[in-house]
């Protein structure tokens, strides 16, 4: 099984989009977690390059749904516009679906649930009014990483045989830098991300400012997971998978400003949410990120990097007790556990990426 939590990243909005006026167009099938269109030689994505592991894999969403809609496609239960206040709801109607579906076993499947929230919190953490929401919503990092226990305790109370990934969140100061963006892209920007774009709360929170959030929500992260309380069993555990915490655009030469840019084709027309080729990108660096040890783990999506594959000497999803301790034959057998989420029926380890 596999499934997501999050927010418009995770829907896949405008991952497709050929023009501004699909950006309402979530993408689903195409999102870096999730998604199953076609296969990876078309689209890279976890699920994608899993079922090459496991052909009978379960639970990946396909297609396009509406932004607003609340649509949801396979266990991808993301929401657009969601923030770390509605994870909660999103993890109990994930159990719910799981409970009600005739093609899940609910305790013997083994279940991958990827979470990444957190980019409209940070977006909206000073100037939530200019929205229409609530202004006194709290998005500070420690209520931020009060949403997130709420919702891995929820996963960890309800769902047996669970790995999660959790993943923090891009780094949104990088839009700052385009330098070349199309004209729509200026009001959807104040639109999108007011903290950083809105004139009226931009001088309340630079760039410095912004990476000092992020900063926070990583590190509310870190000492939640800490904590250990999600190793307490064999059949559930929650790694962080930083695959996205220093992320930047690939670049390409400018001949108006005469240096290298980030380059627009990552980005939707929207030159804010990711471009399929950035999920591809994202997606194979979560892969990456599933096989390296916690604590060596890359924080980017860098092109050059190339996809990592399973050993016989090493054919495990890296946990923090399989990590710290990978070389002591007591976790043998929750290496071989983990590893069967993704190899049910096949003996042989084997990489054709």
């Amino acid at each position: 099984m596999v499934a997501a939590l999050g927010d418009s990243v995770t829907a896949g909005v405008g991952a497709r989009a050929n023009s501004v006026l699909d950006i309402f167009k979530e993408y689903r099938g195409v999102s870096f977690s999730v998604g199953g269109d076609k296969t990876w030689r078309e689209y890279i994505t976890l699920p994608n390059i899993l079922e090459l592991f496991n052909p009978d894999l379960y639970g990946q969403s396909y297609g396009i749904t509406r932004v607003g809609s609340r649509e949801t496609s396979g266990y991808n239960f993301a929401v657009s516009g969601a923030t770390s206040v509605e994870l909660a709801g999103q993890a109990r109607r994930l159990v719910k679906a799981m409970r009600k579906d005739p093609w899940v076993d609910f305790y013997k499947d083994w279940k991958m649930v990827t979470v990444i929230i957190g980019h409209n919190d940070a977006c909206t953490h000073v100037c939530n009014s200019t929205l229409g929401v609530d202004m006194y919503e709290d998005a500070s990092p420690a209520k931020y990483s009060k949403n997130i226990k709420d919702t891995l305790d929820i996963l960890q109370q309800n769902l047996p045989r669970t790995f999660v990934n959790l993943v923090p969140i891009a780094d949104v100061t990088m839009v700052l830098d385009l330098l070349d963006k199309p004209a729509q892209c200026y009001p959807l920007h104040w639109y999108l991300c007011p903290c950083l774009f809105d004139p009226k709360f931009s001088t309340k929170l630079s760039k410095p400012q912004m990476k000092r959030v992020l900063s926070s929500y990583m590190y509310e992260l870190k000492s939640l997971i800490a904590t250990g309380r999600y190793d307490t069993s064999n059949d559930f555990t929650v790694v962080i998978q930083p695959s996205l915490v220093n992320g930047l655009l690939p670049r390409h030469f400018n001949e108006l400003y005469n240096k290298k840019l980030p380059d627009l084709s990552y980005l939707a027309p929207d030159c804010f949410h990711f471009s399929q080729k950035l999920h591809a990108l994202v997606g194979r660096s979560l892969w990456n990120n599933l096989l390296q040890p916690v604590g060596s783990k890359t924080t980017n999506w860098k092109k050059e990097v190339p996809f990592l594959c399973p050993s016989k000497t090493s054919p495990f999803l890296a946990t923090s007790q399989n990590s710290a301790y990978k070389r002591r034959t007591r976790t043998s057998s929750l290496a071989r556990d983990w590893w069967s989420l993704v190899t049910i029926g096949h003996k042989e380890f084997s990489c054709t990426l």
